[in-house]
């Protein structure tokens, strides 16, 4: 069942302040937010390690950093000393999406690099991992494992920090009737989509094709195969995740289907 674009209800799972925003962007352009909190980010297990006397040594090492949420921003700016903290801003940095890099100029780091694409290849692609001796990587603890896996390929040095998670809620059956009743989804990660659809599953196995005939738009073409093989078929693939991108790919759609 392909969606005709004939109404204006979209789904999203943002977090926190990026939630408010997302909602502000589609209401300007017409469309009507509806916001389903699906996580809370909470410490991941790593954090704890970020205060220790040997991790400041560490630093001392490192010649690059990859940080691959705005969520591992506010981890480190929460849990590091000052003075580490200063070390880290100091030094070339991947940053992986757009909404990453503009917390980490917000937060004072100053060599601030985003690759072509924001998949492992694309990563390791980037000409400073190319040159990198010693990489630092700090990640959610349910994410990334690529980025790491082809490091170890390359054989290349990274020393990986889990340090937020995270925490999914529990949805109730209102909660999913007024999901169901959107004519639009917008998934910025595999993980957020399937969440949901195995929350529905859980609840009545019976209800989940509907979920999966939804017009649904996600951030990467990874995503959009991850989708289609679980069963959704009508994903549209965004290349991208910020608000903007979000709202011309919504547009565009409508006005192809008029």
């Amino acid at each position: 069942m392909k969606c005709m674009g004939t109404n204006n209800k979209v789904l999203h799972c943002r977090h926190g302040s990026s939630a408010q925003q997302l909602n502000q962007s589609l209401i300007s352009a017409g469309f009507e937010p509806v916001h389903i909190a699906l996580f809370d980010i909470v410490d991941g297990s790593d954090c704890i390690s970020l205060s220790a006397n040997n991790f400041s040594v560490q630093l001392t090492n490192i010649d690059l950093v990859i940080i691959t949420s705005q969520y591992a921003v506010e981890k480190l700016t929460q849990q590091l000393n000052p003075s580490d903290l200063a070390k880290l801003q100091q030094k070339n940095t991947i940053a992986v999406g757009d909404k990453t890099a503009k917390q980490l100029k917000a937060t004072g780091f100053q060599n601030i690099y985003l690759p072509e694409n924001n998949d492992s290849e694309g990563i390791l692609a980037h000409p400073h991992v190319k040159h990198s001796q010693q990489a630092i990587l700090f990640k959610g603890e349910q994410g990334r494992d690529a980025i790491e896996q082809a490091f170890k390929l390359a054989n290349k040095k990274l020393t990986t920090y889990n340090i937020y998670k995270r925490q999914w809620l529990t949805l109730t059956s209102a909660q999913l009737q007024i999901a169901l009743s959107c004519d639009y989804f917008v998934f910025t990660s595999g993980e957020i989509a399937l969440k949901l659809y195995q929350a529905v599953e859980k609840q009545n196995k019976s209800e989940s094709k509907p979920w999966l005939d939804v017009c649904t738009f996600v951030p990467s073409q990874r995503v959009a195969s991850q989708l289609s093989q679980y069963g959704a078929s009508d994903v549209i693939n965004m290349q991208g995740a910020n608000n903007l991108t979000i709202i011309q790919a919504l547009q565009a759609h409508k006005q192809y289907d008029r």
